[in-house]
């Protein structure tokens, strides 16, 4: 596998996950993905591994407000990176964490 292939690999496998509510998987496959990039990150790994876990501990039943925090921060970074389409399941943790 070619390196960016990897980083979608594990993009997709986090995004099964999180549809299917598997949500130790997700914290595998973004604790695997951390590892892969090891010390050379991306804005967009980075992002994939922060959303797959703040997710993982919404769906898991958290509710702290440093999580409401930090959606709201992948959101604005989503936003500003023009990744539209992480950000409605984004949202909707958010809805689901202020209701």
């Amino acid at each position: 596998m070619e390196p960016d292939t990897f980083i979608e690999f594990y993009n997709d496998a986090t995004e099964s996950c999180l549809e299917n509510e598997e949500w130790d998987e997700v914290l595998r496959y973004a604790g695997l993905l951390e590892n892969y990039v090891g010390d050379e990150p991306l804005p967009f790994t980075d992002l994939i591994i922060a959303r797959g876990r703040a997710l993982a501990a919404i769906g898991k039943g958290e509710r702290e407000a440093a999580l409401v925090d930090t959606l709201r921060g992948l959101i604005a970074t989503a936003t500003e990176h023009g990744l539209v389409l992480v950000i409605p399941t984004m949202e909707q943790a958010l809805a689901q964490v202020n209701t």
